[in-house]
């Protein structure tokens, strides 16, 4: 699945990779208090009667968000209370938390969910356990009300120790 989303969706990613390539590198927001590995990651379409993949097809910047959501595999809690996004040694994102939920306040490229949520792990407390990225797009056919589409991914979080 995670190959054939890839190929399907490298065109968009490519593009940008490409607009990443030229932008600043970004640095991290904080020391690292918790470093987590991204465990499984599960995409749902929410409130359509398509699936996520007639979604991801009609939506292409969509599509490039979650292949980017793929490509994380770490998620770092940082002193300063945000999320740093990476794959492999390369920062991606760095989430904020505004009120309830987190917010994209850097990004190598655009990047924009409808929303970002979390679940806080029920062993550590202070530690999240999952974030859920939900993704929205619209479109309003000619003479009709606009109609909106949206597509959830789940990604599962487990921290990584490491041994003394």
């Amino acid at each position: 699945m995670k190959a054939l989303l890839a190929f399907t969706l490298s065109p968009f990613f490519a593009l940008s990779m490409a607009s990443a390539d030229t932008a600043t590198p970004l640095v991290p927001s904080g020391d690292t208090l918790v470093s987590s590995s991204v465990g499984e990651r599960v995409i749902t379409s929410e409130n359509s009667q398509k699936a996520s993949e007639e979604i991801r097809v009609q939506y292409p910047e969509i599509s490039r968000d979650i292949l980017t959501l793929f490509t994380i595999d770490r998620v770092v809690l940082t002193s300063n209370g945000t999320l740093d996004l990476y794959q492999g040694e390369t920062l991606w994102m760095t989430l904020e938390r505004q009120d309830q939920t987190f917010a994209v306040r850097q990004s190598a490229y655009t990047f924009a969910p409808a929303s970002i949520e979390h679940t806080m792990s029920v062993q550590k407390p202070d530690q999240v356990a999952n974030l859920d990225f939900v993704f929205k797009g619209c479109t309003t056919p000619q003479g009709q009300a606009q109609a909106c589409e949206m597509v959830r991914v789940h990604l599962e979080l487990a921290e990584i120790v490491v041994a003394q």
